[in-house]
């Protein structure tokens, strides 16, 4: 359990590329690239996600789903079956999203 209030989910939006290189120009001295320690899923295709350095954030999955490989994961059983490897987040069949999608593509926990 990461701490997040579960009926906040469904109020959370993807963000967009422009917020999220406006973010980037803020944050510049923050490392890109923070392993993810722990995930929780949460209806609507949603991850609670665990990083290295303490931070707690959300990962709205849903926009992804329309893509390639990512389209299995409409399965909420399969979707269900996620979990951490090598500090990313995978399903079985080797389904996986780069590392570094996860911390500047997620909200606050």
């Amino acid at each position: 359990d990461l701490g997040f209030p579960l009926g906040q989910a469904a109020d959370l939006k993807p963000q967009s590329d422009a917020e999220i290189a406006r973010k980037r120009g803020a944050e510049a001295a923050r490392p890109q690239l923070l392993e993810v320690v722990n995930v929780d899923v949460v209806p609507d295709y949603v991850l609670l996600l665990g990083f290295e350095n303490g931070d707690k954030r959300v990962f709205i999955a849903a926009p992804y789903l329309e893509k390639g490989v990512f389209q299995h994961l409409k399965d909420t059983l399969l979707f269900a079956e996620v979990h951490v490897d090598k500090g990313t987040v995978c399903w079985p069949d080797d389904i996986e999203f780069a590392p570094e999608t996860f911390y500047d593509r997620c909200q606050p926990a």
